[in-house]
């Protein structure tokens, strides 16, 4: 312990307030002590504090230079409720027919569909920063581990759910000088749940995403992930989020993933294992915005749970070998001219007891219930 030293770092709200370093006490063998950070930043009222602490050598040792961390952990010392966004009021303009409602405003139009039940083209000052979504989703491309399972196959029932659904129901409700509001409703698997979402668009393009997921009868053990998805502009592929990072990680590995702000690319979220599958998920978000680096930005904003995402420049059809574990490896895999967002309440966990029949733990699986939870998009 005598060539350890602790660095700590106190963020707020993501971003790093105060640091410094200190030295270890001499603790006798099986014994315990405590320490004291001795940070005089205030904790204000509204936000969240993280403390970071890594135990570091202070002089090189063989293979490992100075200043190499041993253990490193964070702690939340202070938690904070989703911050409030207030959309600004503005005209809006709504036409609509028996297969398409579009909502303009002064800057952007939103287009959806009612035969299929999805927000189908998002324009901002000209540019179309959404093609697809957010469609509601419940798989994810399997991994060596779901394949050892055999949840590729006994799962895969979820894998189009929502664009192979039963009796969509529109409703819209647009008064003038106020916010416009599209529900759409359908029932899935031949009834055994239902799937709600609700698009509330203000006269500032900003949209505020409901979902209401519905297990109604059947015996489904899990879930694959509780989310949705959505296909971006290739422009926008600079990222920046405040969560988990900068490495991928689960609901059952995480903690080597601190919280706080970071910056990368879509072309940077990929981790290449040998055979394509799920890659690249984030979790503990609270925004993240994608950018095209030229000024134009597409915000997510929590409105109550955290999340969690992924934005990859491949499709779930890139990444899904099918039932058959199709043979493919991920140098072959061809980057899109798309952006593709999984944005999720949850995800079940990639598991690791063993690749050839165990589920993930309990509590890192995505169970058959009632979920509910909404968020922002907001452009920029």
């Amino acid at each position: 312990m005598d060539n350890l030293a602790v660095r700590w770092v106190l963020q707020a709200n993501g971003k790093p307030v105060e640091s410094g370093t200190m030295d270890l006490p001499a603790v006798p063998p099986q014994q315990s002590t405590e320490l004291t950070v001795p940070y005089r930043h205030t904790l204000e009222a509204g936000k969240e504090y993280q403390l970071n602490l890594a135990f570091t050598l202070k002089s090189a040792e063989p293979f490992l230079p100075e200043g190499h961390a041993l253990a490193s952990a964070q702690f939340e010392l202070q938690s904070a409720p989703a911050a409030a966004f207030k959309p600004r009021p503005g005209p809006l303009e709504v036409t609509r027919d028996s297969a398409q409602c579009t909502v303009r405003g002064k800057h952007f139009s939103v287009s959806f569909d009612l035969r299929t039940g999805l927000l189908d083209r998002y324009v901002w000052k000209g540019k179309e920063l959404i093609h697809q979504g957010p469609e509601p989703a419940f798989w994810r491309a399997p991994t060596d581990n779901d394949i050892g399972a055999g949840l590729n196959k006994s799962q895969r029932a979820w894998r189009n759910a929502y664009a192979e659904g039963e009796g969509v129901t529109t409703e819209a409700d647009c008064p003038p000088g106020a916010p416009c509001r599209i529900r759409f409703s359908k029932m899935l698997l031949g009834g055994d749940a239902r799937q709600e979402q609700v698009f509330t668009v203000h006269g500032d393009g900003s949209i505020h995403v409901e979902n209401r997921f519905t297990a109604v009868k059947g015996d489904h053990p899990l879930l694959r992930r509780a989310g949705n998805d959505l296909v971006l502009s290739k422009d926008l592929r600079q990222l920046e989020w405040y969560g988990r990072g900068p490495v991928e990680d689960y609901d059952d590995r995480h903690a080597y993933a601190f919280t706080g702000i970071n910056r990368q690319t879509v072309d940077e979220q990929y981790y290449p294992y040998a055979r394509p599958q799920e890659s690249g998920n984030h979790g503990g978000v609270r925004w993240v915005r994608f950018s095209d680096g030229k000024g134009t930005t597409l915000n997510i904003l929590r409105a109550d749970s955290l999340l969690s995402f992924s934005a990859l420049p491949y499709s779930l059809d890139d990444l899904d070998p099918g039932p058959e574990k199709k043979q493919f490896h991920s140098g072959e895999l061809v980057p899109r001219n798309e952006t593709y967002v999984h944005l999720d309440l949850r995800q079940t966990g990639v598991g690791g007891i063993d690749s050839w029949g165990s589920w993930p733990l309990e509590q890192y699986r995505v169970p058959f219930k009632d979920y509910a939870y909404s968020y922002w998009l907001r452009m920029e």
